[in-house]
């Protein structure tokens, strides 16, 4: 469809969501081309957010 419309596939970005806050599965997203993974949070006081905020920190971070 992307060629149909006359657009070069290569340059449409691929986002996936859902993607649980482990290396193995970021790694994986990255390796296969994908451009962005979003992550949601709940909605939780400060205290039940900042762990969660902390892992998907270290993960990014362990991604070259």
């Amino acid at each position: 469809m992307t060629k149909q419309a006359g657009r070069d596939p290569a340059s449409l970005p691929i986002t996936i969501f859902r993607v649980p806050d482990m290396l193995a599965p970021l790694k994986f997203c990255r390796d296969i081309g994908v451009d962005r993974v979003p992550f949601t949070l709940p909605a939780e006081p400060e205290d039940r957010i900042l762990p969660s905020l902390g892992r998907w920190a270290e993960q990014q971070q362990q991604l070259p």
